[in-house]
């Protein structure tokens, strides 16, 4: 519960956001990082503006809101992209209308069913996370919801966020997609 902020992160101006749950630093231009300092494996997000969209890369946990947090930082319409579907990456994906996936069996397989309590149960114990700052998570039942894809993605596909354009590179990484 006293844990701060990777040292990286200790140089970068903070933004307070109403969540005690996140972070939130400004680590480029119009890019944020959205920390979830409290989980053992503190996540990571990222909010990359344009001047006419916004790119959320990864949703967290999905233990607090994420999408009241980017409400908070931006007013643009927000596509989220995963880095891959593991539930800590995609666990607020069911929060935003506008989800870019890769088509893989394995991206679909999680998107379709979300993840279960019983194979995240030990994601929400006092071993794992901070409860002092998630007084109302439900530890007995939490789990993350499906989500609907709204485009299938490719590699090598351009993102334009308006100014500013982001390409997709597909990599090998520690899960199937």
């Amino acid at each position: 519960c006293n844990q701060n902020s990777r040292p990286e992160f200790q140089e970068l101006d903070e933004i307070r956001v109403s969540s005690n749950w996140f972070r939130v630093h400004v680590v480029g231009e119009n890019v944020y990082a959205i920390s979830e300092p409290y989980n053992y494996e503190e996540v990571i997000s990222y909010l990359i503006l344009g001047n006419e969209k916004a790119l959320l890369f990864d949703t967290g946990n999905g233990l607090d809101s994420m999408s009241n947090v980017v409400k908070e930082l931006t007013n643009l319409p927000v596509m989220v992209l995963n880095s891959h579907v593991h539930y800590d990456h995609i666990g607020s994906n069911d929060e935003f209308s506008n989800i870019l996936a890769l088509n893989s069996d394995y991206t679909l397989k999680w998107a379709e069913s979300g993840w279960s309590h019983d194979l995240i149960k030990n994601e929400v114990t006092s071993d794992a996370i901070c409860l002092e700052y998630l007084p109302d998570l439900d530890t007995a039942n939490h789990h993350v919801r499906p989500f609907s894809i709204s485009e299938f993605i490719t590699d090598g596909q351009i993102l334009d966020l308006g100014e500013r354009k982001i390409k997709v590179i597909s990599v090998p990484g520690h899960s199937p997609d």
